[in-house]
């Protein structure tokens, strides 16, 4: 069996940096993270500038969407949605 070399897929090296396209996919990667990362950022912000300008509006306002400043106060608290179905 001299000169004999194995070809089943576990004598192969699969983490080998130097294979074609690793780098590309590593760039790939980082930059689905990158973007994940920078909209769950843009829905934070979101949310917390609803927050701030529910807990800020007029009164009046509220009164014209059908809110009370107690249905805000304990959605912000609590974090769970308002239940519209249970709303008078």
């Amino acid at each position: 069996m001299s000169g004999y070399m194995p070809t089943t897929p576990r004598h192969f090296n699969t983490h080998d940096a130097s294979r074609p396209g690793v780098g590309l996919r590593g760039i790939t990667s980082i930059r689905g993270w990158l973007l994940f990362l920078a909209r769950q950022f843009l829905k934070r912000r979101k949310v917390a500038r609803d927050i701030a300008w529910l807990q800020n509006a007029p009164a009046h306002h509220l009164n014209d969407i059908g809110l009370s400043r107690d249905d805000i106060d304990r959605a912000c608290k609590t974090g769970h949605k308002l239940d519209w179905r249970n709303t008078p």
